[in-house]
């Protein structure tokens, strides 16, 4: 079996989420095929308590690319993504969804780096949630727009976490 370069993307960028979601002190389960043709590949859910409903769980449909367009005077990163995903995302959901864009760089080489002292992941994950969005007309792909701010970071990670448990949708 080749294993492509799509599926070292799907694997990295499920790694990104793992050590981001374990700082933060949540646990993940990767989607089974089912989950996963749904549009969800993974669920995050913390351990803690924060607020109004314990341990609260998101789900995420994950991409990942190292072909972006930046537009830096509006600091939002554009991305096309298929309509079959955009659907999934935008509709209201018991578990919120979000989406997670890892960026790596164009070379594999260069996604990691490794020695006794660190371990680099290069680039990082952005997030939005779409939930209540305006469908599309589109038929394929419809590019989305993810504040640069929204870096997927443990900090993040939990004051998501935080919304949910009051009962507030990311």
């Amino acid at each position: 079996m080749t294993i492509t370069l799509n599926d070292q993307k799907e694997e990295f960028s499920i790694a990104y989420v793992n050590a981001v979601a374990s700082v933060a002190g949540c646990s993940t389960t990767r989607a089974t095929r089912l989950v996963d043709n749904s549009g969800i590949d993974m669920t995050i859910r913390s351990s803690n308590i924060f607020g109004r409903f314990s341990h609260p769980s998101l789900d995420v449909q994950l991409k990942c690319t190292s072909a972006i367009e930046i537009e830096q005077q509006q600091e939002i990163i554009k991305h096309p993504i298929p309509v079959s995903n955009y659907n999934t995302l935008i509709k209201e959901s018991c578990n919120p969804i979000i989406l997670i864009l890892v960026i790596v760089p164009d070379d594999i080489k260069e996604w990691i780096e490794i020695d006794r002292e660190k371990t680099v992941m290069k680039r990082c994950g952005y997030w939005i949630s779409l939930s209540g969005n305006e469908s599309t007309e589109n038929q394929s792909k419809i590019t989305i727009s993810i504040p640069s701010s929204n870096i997927f970071n443990q900090s993040s990670l939990n004051m998501i976490m935080s919304k949910i448990a009051n009962g507030d949708m990311p």
